[in-house]
């Protein structure tokens, strides 16, 4: 892993909000940018970001950014499950 040390000046503090952590935001606003150039994947772009799935859920919608899942990744997510559900009823 990489670490980058980021100068955050005051006004770009103030605009992200006085309870909100600077690293934390630019971590989340990273991942959501990365997600929506379809540079990583969903959960790899929650993982980065340091909060729930639900959480980067919303912000994709509070940054106007669709949520990359198709017919394929649906079949395949169902696929997912049965297989899931018949280990687990052994």
């Amino acid at each position: 892993m990489t670490e980058v040390v980021l100068r955050i000046p005051d006004e770009i503090r103030e605009a992200l909000g006085p309870r909100r952590d600077p690293a934390r935001e630019i971590m989340k606003r990273l991942a959501v940018s990365l997600y929506a150039e379809r540079k990583i994947s969903l959960g790899k772009a929650v993982e980065l970001s340091g909060t729930s799935y639900s959480s980067f859920l919303e912000a994709l919608a509070d940054f106007g950014v669709e949520l990359d899942y198709d017919e394929e990744d649906l079949v395949s997510d169902l696929e997912t499950l049965e297989g899931l559900r018949s280990v687990g009823g052994e």
